[in-house]
């Protein structure tokens, strides 16, 4: 038996068995109280002979009142469901479209890992404030709202009719008349919330760089910067070929002084009570807190001069001197010391004695040689009239040797 024979008879003994007719019901989709979504997926509410019931509904949009079929499926028989549309007369136009699954586009949509068809937005197809073509050699600003600085808010958008419209800007008159070359227009909103321009140096059309060519922005916000060319008629803003360069996401976010209207008792951890002239800011352990001179307890200009004037009679007191000299300490006349007392010259590897120029105090001298320091009666002895030294062994006439000494 071929494939197709048996497929044949499977359909003919398919077809032979009865089934029971399923029953179905007019009804509307929603409670009766404008409510049609259950906070379940794809689970709605339908009113049948005006009594509420849950339903699966996923052919239909869920739209309120929308006149529905509600019945059975043959593949589960047990799960009431919507059907589908049910029209009253010929002339009536279906809703047209599938059922709501916006959850399956949302990053945060139903399911363990959210949404399962994500859309991802460029940031072109974000509105407010974009600028895009409206014209031969125009643009438009989307409007919104532009944040002037404090609590500023400035509207951008045309105001003057009698619906918002976004602000035009004329770009014909700087229109790009050498063959060759182009330019970027800075399109951005001033200070004031204007919609203004700047005009970009005119550079060779392949050298153009968004990176180096687009004008500084004088002030304000950047919303794009516009390329302009040598004949050109309108503007393009396509996936693969645009003359825009949206700004709206590349702001350098910069506060100045100006812009921080702080006092100091704004700040969390001060606690501003009754500031007065010449207070001071002190920490308490728990908050910079004013103080006075007192209340700090920090000597003031006058007190240090009440002090100086004491100390200077407590000086002056003959009956508690507070002048030493050295015989008051026991230290007689302070020493005089020679330092590096040059005796290279003699060094020829044979002489071992050293003459000093003066007499020196016993065990006082201390001979250097090439950086070492001599060790006295090891290295060296002092004679009997204390104005020379004998080394052990004669230095060599390259050798450097010096002698420090205290003058007897």
């Amino acid at each position: 038996m071929t494939l197709i024979s048996r497929l044949r008879q499977a359909l003919k003994k398919e077809f032979s068995v009865k089934q029971d007719t399923l029953e179905r019901f007019p009804g509307y989709l929603g409670d009766g109280l404008g409510n049609v979504e259950t906070g379940t997926q794809n689970v709605v509410w339908a009113r049948v002979n005006e009594s509420p019931v849950t339903v699966i509904c996923e052919t239909v949009p869920h739209v309120n009142d929308l006149s529905v079929w509600v019945g059975f499926s043959p593949y589960q028989p047990g799960v009431l469901r919507v059907l589908s549309q049910r029209l009253h007369s010929s002339s009536i136009t279906t809703r047209g479209g599938i059922t709501n699954h916006h959850w399956t586009h949302e990053w945060f949509g139903n399911g363990a890992d959210g949404g399962t068809d994500l859309v991802m937005i460029s940031g072109r197809a974000i509105h407010p404030k974009r600028v895009y073509p409206a014209g031969p050699l125009q643009v438009a600003v989307y409007p919104d709202f532009y944040w002037a600085g404090g609590t500023s808010y400035v509207f951008v958008g045309d105001t003057t009719g009698a619906t918002i419209a976004p602000d035009l800007v004329d770009l014909s008159g700087y229109a790009v008349t050498t063959d060759g070359k182009a330019k970027f227009m800075l399109v951005y909103v001033n200070s004031a919330g204007v919609v203004s321009v700047v005009e970009g140096a005119e550079v060779d059309i392949d050298d153009l760089d968004p990176e180096t060519d687009i004008p500084a922005l004088p002030s304000g916000e950047a919303l794009a910067a516009v390329r302009m060319y040598f004949a050109l008629s309108d503007f393009i803003d396509g996936k693969n070929n645009t003359d825009f360069v949206d700004l709206r996401k590349a702001q350098a976010h910069i506060h100045t002084g100006a812009s921080i209207a702080l006092g100091l008792d704004d700040l969390t951890d001060v606690t501003i009570t009754g500031p007065a002239n010449l207070d001071l800011l002190q920490y308490n352990g728990a908050a910079w807190v004013d103080r006075t001179y007192a209340e700090a307890d920090v000597a003031t200009e006058t007190d240090l001069a009440i002090d100086e004037g004491n100390l200077a009679t407590h000086i002056a007191d003959l009956a508690n001197p507070h002048e030493v000299n050295a015989a008051d300490i026991g230290m007689g006349l302070f020493h005089e010391h020679v330092y590096n007392e040059n005796m290279t010259l003699v060094c020829d590897g044979v002489e071992t004695i050293f003459g000093t120029n003066n007499e020196y105090q016993p065990e006082t001298s201390q001979p250097i040689l090439n950086g070492v320091r001599m060790i006295l009666d090891a290295d060296y002895t002092e004679t009997d009239l204390y104005n020379s030294v004998t080394l052990t062994a004669a230095p060599l006439a390259t050798d450097t040797l010096i002698i420090d000494y205290m003058p007897a």
